[in-house]
């Protein structure tokens, strides 16, 4: 649980790092689409932006799966 936290960290400080550098949510930049005139750099970091934004989903499912898993406890047949 401690390292999912550490990457949920990671991948959602990378995330902000994007919105920050761009002004713009990732939804909205998905909805309006790249500009017409981006660099090649914000093409690249458009597809890292996903990866990160993808890697913090990832993350928050399994830890809530372990969350749930530890307050319930685990449940073996009927």
């Amino acid at each position: 649980l401690s390292e999912l936290r550490k990457r949920l960290f990671l991948a959602e400080s990378k995330v902000q790092h994007f919105e920050a550098q761009y002004g713009i949510r990732l939804e909205q930049l998905d909805a309006e689409g790249l500009p017409d005139d981006a660099s090649h750099e914000m093409h690249e970091d458009y597809i890292m932006w996903h990866h990160w934004a993808d890697v913090a989903t990832k993350a928050r499912q399994d830890i809530n799966s372990l969350e749930e898993i530890a307050q319930h406890g685990l449940q073996i047949g009927p």
